[in-house]
C-alpha cells in the first residue's frame, strides 16, 4: 500500500488554510489609524511655562508623512514576512507615527507658576551666618568654613567683566575687601531644588540697585553663590527706584513679544530686540559676549532643546522708563539670567550658567 501525497499546490493551500485558521483577523488600516488619532484628540495637553532660552531653540521637521513611513517599510519587508508578521509590523508603525504626530502638534497651555517651597530651618540658620560673614574688613575670615564649603564657587557678572572665586579661601579673601553689607537682608526665594539635591535660593537686594543672586547649598554650606551686578565693575551700583505699577509698557507684554521673535518671527525680533544689544553669558570657566542684532539671531536660531523656567519671572528695579527682571531655567544645570529693556527694546541679556560649557 502507498501512502497518498499532495502536490505543491495543494500543499501551499493547506498551510494557507491552517494559518487563517490559527491567525486573528488583520484590523483595516484605515480602521487603527481613525481610533488612534480618536485617543489624541481626546487627549489633553499641557504646555510648558515658557521660558527665554539664552541659547537657542531647536525646530524639529519631519522629512516624510505617516503615509510615506508606511508605504516604504510596507514595501521593504512585506515579501519576506508572514501574513501575522506584516500585520504586527504595519500596526506598529502605524503607533510611531501617529505618535509623532501627537508630539508634533502639542499645543502649549496657560504659563502655571511653580508652587512656593517653604524655607528650611538649616537654611534659615545658614543665611544668618552668611549675614555675619559679609562684614567687609571686620569679618572673621575663620567662619568662611562655616558658610561656605570647600570646593564652593562665586560668581559675579559685571556689566565690562566676570569675576570667579573657587574654593572658601579665595572667597573669605573677596569678602575681607567688600562693602559692609549687614543689615541688608535680601528677598529671598525658595527655588526648586537642583538634580543634585542641592537646596536654591533667587534674593534680591534690597534699592538702590538690587543686585541678582541665586545661592546652592548642600550639607548647610553654600556650594554656589551666582550674582549678576546691573553696573560695570569700576562704577558705584546705581540707584534705581522702585517698578512703577503704570508704566506705559509692561515687562509681560514685551516678554510676550521677545517670545515671538525667539521662536522664528524676524519681523517681531528686530521690532524688540535693540540693534546694539549686548549677551553676556558666563560660564564655571569661561565667560563670551555677543554683541549686535546679527549675532544675537544667530544665537536664536542655533538648534538647542528648549529649557524649562524653574520659578516664574520676576521685576527688578530699573532707571526711569526701563525695565528689568530675571529668568531662571534649566539650562546648563540652573541658569540665572536676567533681561533689560529700553524704549521698547531689549538692550542686555545677561547670563550666568552653571557648567563649563552648553
Amino acid at each position: 500500500m502507498t501512502t497518498p501525497t499532495l502536490d505543491d499546490d495543494r500543499m501551499d493551500q493547506v498551510v494557507h488554510d491552517w494559518v487563517r485558521d490559527d491567525d486573528e483577523r488583520a484590523p483595516d488600516r484605515t480602521e487603527q489609524v481613525g481610533h488612534i488619532m480618536d485617543r489624541v484628540d481626546a487627549t489633553k495637553q499641557r504646555r510648558r511655562f515658557w521660558p527665554i532660552n539664552p541659547f537657542g531653540r531647536r525646530a524639529v521637521h519631519s522629512a516624510t508623512s505617516a503615509d510615506e513611513v508606511v508605504a516604504v517599510a510596507t514595501a521593504r519587508h512585506t515579501s519576506a514576512l508572514t501574513p501575522l508578521r506584516v500585520m504586527t509590523t504595519i500596526t506598529l508603525i502605524v503607533l510611531g507615527a501617529a505618535g509623532l504626530v501627537f508630539v508634533s502638534g502639542q499645543v502649549p497651555d496657560e504659563p502655571q507658576s511653580p508652587a512656593a517651597l517653604p524655607v528650611d530651618l538649616a537654611d534659615e540658620a545658614l543665611f544668618e551666618r552668611m549675614s555675619t560673614l559679609w562684614a567687609g574688613s571686620a569679618t572673621d575670615i575663620s567662619t568662611v568654613t562655616d558658610v561656605y564649603a570647600a570646593d564652593a564657587v562665586h560668581t559675579v557678572l559685571w556689566q565690562d567683566k566676570v569675576e570667579r572665586f573657587s574654593g572658601s579661601d579665595s572667597i573669605g579673601a573677596r569678602i575681607a575687601v567688600s562693602a559692609d553689607l549687614r543689615g541688608q537682608e535680601p528677598q529671598r526665594t525658595r527655588l526648586q531644588d537642583a538634580a543634585s539635591d542641592e537646596h536654591r535660593y533667587l534674593t534680591v537686594s534690597p534699592l538702590p540697585s538690587s543686585t541678582l543672586c541665586v545661592i546652592w547649598i548642600k550639607d548647610e554650606l553654600i556650594t554656589r553663590h551666582d550674582c549678576i551686578l546691573p553696573a560695570a565693575s569700576d562704577r558705584v551700583l546705581p540707584i534705581f527706584a522702585p517698578v512703577a505699577a503704570d508704566a506705559d509698557v509692561k515687562r509681560e507684554a514685551l516678554e510676550t513679544l521677545v517670545v515671538e521673535g525667539w521662536r522664528g518671527d524676524r519681523e517681531v525680533f528686530e521690532r524688540v530686540i535693540s540693534p546694539d544689544i549686548i549677551h553676556k553669558v558666563a560660564y564655571n570657566n569661561h565667560d563670551v559676549t555677543h554683541r549686535g542684532i546679527d549675532l544675537y539671531w544667530s544665537i536664536a536660531s542655533q538648534s538647542v532643546v528648549p529649557p524649562k523656567a524653574l520659578d516664574p519671572n520676576l521685576d527688578l528695579p530699573a532707571p526711569d522708563g526701563e525695565l528689568r527682571w530675571t529668568n531662571f531655567s534649566d539650562v546648563g544645570g540652573g541658569a540665572l539670567c536676567t533681561f533689560w529693556a529700553a524704549d521698547g527694546q531689549v538692550v542686555r541679556h545677561d547670563c550666568v550658567v552653571p557648567t563649563r560649557s552648553y
